[in-house]
């Protein structure tokens, strides 16, 4: 469950736990373009081509959103999804980028190095539409 008000200041309420019966309300620069939310309690929102994210994850996605508070992952942001234990987004520019657990090489990084930050990924395409944990 996430609700965004429309108000110059948007608030989501998002899952504080795993019972559902405590929620945050965060404050996140309105207009909220994207929202991603995973069952790990870990979430984002593009505001304005800001990253936003909250929460934490199993692997600790890093120390900037391990929290209650939204905090600015990334800038020039169209597109992001979560998984379970990373993320990836697409930059304005076109750049893909993924952080978190990459224990299986599932980043596509060419390593198993966890990355608490975004890290830009190598892919060949001429423009990305969508990406997907």
């Amino acid at each position: 469950v996430c609700l965004i008000t429309t108000s110059s200041l948007g608030v989501v309420a998002s899952p504080k736990n795993a019972n559902f019966n405590q929620f945050l309300g965060l404050q996140i620069p309105a207009p909220i373009s994207t929202m991603q939310l995973n069952t790990n309690h870990y979430g984002c929102a593009i505001s304005s081509g800001a990253l936003y994210c909250w929460g934490s994850l199993d692997y600790d996605y890093g120390s900037q959103v391990k929290s209650d508070t939204p905090a600015v992952v990334a800038k020039n942001v169209s597109k992001v999804s979560i998984g379970a234990v990373h993320a990836c987004l697409i930059y304005t520019d076109n750049v893909v980028a993924c952080w978190g657990y990459n224990g299986n090489e599932q980043l596509g990084s060419g390593s198993t190095t966890f990355y608490v930050n975004p890290v830009n990924i190598t892919v060949s395409s001429s423009r990305y539409v969508a990406v997907s944990c």
